[in-house]
C-alpha cells in the first residue's frame, strides 16, 4: 500500500527578528502556508524535525496560532524537539509537552508512531557534539531505536551530520556512523537548506527552514518535502516551495580607501536606489579604511534616513581598520614605495581627482632625490612635471 507524508522542519514560530512584530508574523504566515499546502496534499501524517518554535516558552498568542493551524490538519503531526524549542531545564520543560498532552502533536521522543504499515521514531536534541557523544550510547539503548521488519521505517532527528556534501565547514553534532541502520527515511532538521542524499540503504532528507532566520539564508529556497512510498518500498520526494516569504535584498559595498565622512554619501546613493516596499535591506560595508580612521566614526544610524519604503535596514559594518606593518622601518625598496604611494594617492584624490596617481608618483620621486641631496635633478623633475618653471626666480616663488 502507498504511504504519503510531508516532512518539514525549522518553523521558528515566535521569532521576533530584528525586534519587529512584522517579522514575528512572517514566521506564522510561512507556517500557515505550509499547513495550507499540506491540507491539499492530504498526507497520512506530518513529520516535523524540530524547531517548531524559536524557544521552549513562546508567547500565548504564538502557541494559540500553532494549535489552530496544526489542528486544522486531520493527519497526525509527529514532532521531535529542536535546538531552539528543547527545554533548558528538565523541571520547567518545553511547550511541546503540553501540546503532546493535549493531543495536538505526537511527541516522538516519548513514544514512536506505529501502525500496520509505518514505524516512525525520533530522538531528543543534543545541543553540541560533546553532549551527543556523552549521552548517545545510553540513550540509544534505552529508547530501543530499531526499525520494524515489514514496515516503512522513519527516523527523525534535529542535528547536523558531518557530511562534506552538506557544506557545514566542521560545525556538526553527529557522525553518520552513529545513527542506527535499517531505516528507509532519515528525517533531519537544523540545517536550513533543502538537501537529499542516499544514506545507510535509505534516504537522508533535510527540508530546510520555512522562513529566513538570518540574512545569509535569504537566497535559499524555503519549503518542505512531500514524500510518496510506493508499494515496492521506493521512496519518491517532491520539494514544495513556499511563496509568501519576506523578500531580502543584500547590498555589498566595498568602500576601501574612502574616508568615513564620504562613506555616507556613497552609501546613501546605493540605499536610495535599492529601497523597495516592505523588503528587508541588508547593507554589508566591506573593505579597509584609510590610515588613521576608525570603524566607530561611521554613523550607521544616520544611513537609515535614506531608506523610506523598506520594512527594515540592517547594517553590518565589516570594515577593517588600516594596520601598518609591524616592521615598517625595515621595509626597503619598492615595497616601501608601494605603501607610501598608495597612501598618498588616497590622500590626493579629494584634491587632484583622476590625476591623484600622477601626483603621488611625482611626490615619491621628488622625496627620493631630495633625500639623496640631488637638488639639480629634483629641480629638473619639477620642470618636467609642471612644464612651466623657467628661471631661478620662478623656483623661489
Amino acid at each position: 500500500m502507498e504511504i504519503r507524508f510531508v516532512h518539514a522542519a525549522d518553523a521558528h514560530l515566535g521569532y521576533r527578528q530584528y525586534g519587529l512584530y512584522e517579522r514575528l508574523m512572517d514566521f506564522t504566515r510561512a507556517f500557515e502556508e505550509f499547513i495550507e499546502k499540506t491540507r491539499e496534499l492530504e498526507p497520512d501524517f506530518i513529520l516535523f524535525s524540530g524547531d517548531l518554535f524559536d524557544n521552549p516558552h513562546p508567547s500565548n498568542p504564538v502557541v494559540a496560532d500553532a494549535i489552530r493551524l496544526i489542528d486544522s490538519v486531520k493527519a497526525p503531526f509527529l514532532v521531535v524537539p529542536g535546538s531552539h524549542d528543547s527545554p533548558y531545564n528538565a523541571a520547567v520543560g518545553s511547550v511541546l509537552m503540553p501540546l503532546a498532552e493535549g493531543r495536538h502533536i505526537w511527541y516522538l521522543p516519548y513514544k514512536p508512531y506505529e501502525n500496520e504499515r509505518v514505524f516512525v521514531c525520533g530522538i531528543r536534541n543534543f545541543r553540541t557534539r560533546d553532549v551527543f557523544k556523552k549521552n548517545w550510547p545510553s540513550y540509544r539503548v534505552r529508547k530501543d531505536l530499531k526499525p520494524r521488519e515489514g514496515k516503512f521505517n522513519g527516523f527523525a532527528f534535529h542535528q547536523a551530520l558531518n557530511l562534506p556534501s552538506l557544506g557545514l565547514k566542521g560545525v556538526y553534532e553527529v557522525e553518520p556512523y552513529e545513527l542506527p541502520q535499517g531505516f528507509n527515511y532519515y528525517a533531519g532538521g537544523h540545517v536550513h537548506k533543502p538537501f537529499k542524499t542516499s544514506f545507510k540503504g535509505g534516504v537522508l532528507v533535510y527540508p530546510g527552514a520555512l522562513e529566513t532566520t538570518e540574512y545569509r539564508e535569504a537566497k535559499t529556497p524555503k519549503g518542505f518535502f512531500y514524500v510518496e512510498v510506493e508499494g515496492d518500498g521506493e521512496v519518491k520526494t517532491e520539494y514544495i516551495r513556499l511563496e509568501r516569504i519576506r523578500k531580502f535584498k543584500i547590498l555589498e559595498l566595498d568602500v576601501t580607501g574612502v574616508k568615513p565622512s564620504e562613506i555616507e554619501e556613497k552609501t546613501g546613493e546605493v540605499l536610495r536606489e535599492a529601497d523597495e516596499e516592505n523588503v528587508v535591506l541588508v547593507l554589508l560595508l566591506k573593505g579597509t579604511l584609510p590610515p588613521g580612521f576608525k570603524k566607530a566614526q561611521i554613523d550607521t544610524a544616520r544611513l537609515k534616513r535614506y531608506v523610506k519604503k523598506a520594512l527594515y535596514l540592517k547594517i553590518n559594518n565589516e570594515l577593517k581598520e588600516f594596520e601598518a606593518p609591524a616592521k615598517v622601518e625595515r621595509l626597503e625598496g619598492e615595497k616601501l614605495v608601494e605603501i607610501v604611494e598608495g597612501y598618498l594617492k588616497d590622500e590626493f584624490k579629494g584634491v587632484f581627482g583622476e590625476k591623484a596617481g600622477d601626483y603621488a608618483r611625482f611626490t615619491i620621486q621628488l622625496i627620493r632625490l631630495l633625500a639623496e641631496r640631488r637638488v639639480n635633478e629634483a629641480n629638473t623633475l619639477i620642470d618636467r612635471f609642471y612644464g612651466v618653471v623657467k628661471t631661478l626666480e620662478d623656483y623661489e616663488s
